[in-house]
C-alpha cells in the first residue's frame, strides 16, 4: 500500500540531481534534489526534495542560512527518508548492488553536528568535576 504523504506538487520545483534506487530488482525508489532558491523573507535559503517508491509518495524543503546548508540539510533528509523507508526495513532495496550504504552522507557528518557533541561532551565533563 502506497503513503500519500505528497503536498501539491511545488510548481519552483528546480531539479539539479536525481538518484534510482533498486527495489527487488526493479528501479521503483526514486529520489529527487531542488536547486536551492533564495526564501520569500529574503534572508533564509531553501532546497526542495522528492521521494517516489512504492511505499511514499513525498515531497520536503529544507533550509539554511546560504544555499550550501539549505542543500546539504537536504540531502541529509534524503538520507534520513532512505535509512528508514518501507523498503530498507525490509531489506528489499539496493544501490548498484549495495543493500548497506545508499551513497548520502548521514547527519553525523554535518560539523554542526560534530560541533554539538563536542559542546555536549566538554559540558558533561565540567558538570562532572564540579
Amino acid at each position: 500500500m502506497k503513503i500519500m504523504t505528497t503536498k501539491a506538487s511545488n510548481p519552483d520545483f528546480d531539479e539539479i540531481a536525481t538518484r534510482t534506487y533498486s527495489v527487488e530488482g526493479k528501479s521503483d525508489f526514486i529520489i529527487r534534489l531542488g536547486r536551492p532558491r533564495l526564501e520569500p523573507n529574503g534572508e533564509t535559503w531553501r532546497s526542495d526534495y522528492k521521494i517516489e517508491s512504492p511505499s511514499l509518495d513525498f515531497e520536503g524543503h529544507f533550509s539554511g542560512i546560504d544555499g550550501f546548508q539549505a542543500l546539504l540539510n537536504a540531502i541529509y533528509c534524503l538520507e534520513m527518508h532512505v535509512a528508514t523507508s518501507d523498503e530498507r526495513q525490509d531489506g528489499l532495496l539496493s544501490w548498484d548492488g549495495q543493500s548497506e550504504h545508499f551513497g548520502l552522507p548521514p547527519i553525523e557528518s554535518d560539523p554542526g553536528t560534530a560541533e554539538l557533541q563536542r559542546i555536549r561532551a566538554r559540558n558533561a565533563d565540567t558538570s562532572s568535576q564540579k
